[in-house]
């Protein structure tokens, strides 16, 4: 075996500016991380006041190759 990998799955809501900002962290984070799935959307959500939500979502999947030495 090469070693360990463990696959992450999560979701976050928040600012497009918030959520690219956490991608760019992982990205240059000191782990080995490969992304096998990002979906930056804004889902069509209203709220109560009728306003059309400036909430983004980020479903994310990634491997994090490096997290045993």
């Amino acid at each position: 075996s090469e070693g360990s990998i463990l696959i992450i799955k999560m979701t976050s809501d928040g600012s497009f500016e918030s959520l690219y900002k956490f991608v760019k962290l992982l990205e240059n984070s000191q782990y080995e991380i490969e992304f096998t799935s990002v979906d930056l959307s804004r889902p069509d959500i209203k709220s109560i006041s009728g306003n059309v939500s400036e909430e983004w979502q980020l479903l994310l999947t990634i491997k994090l190759l490096t997290f045993i030495k």
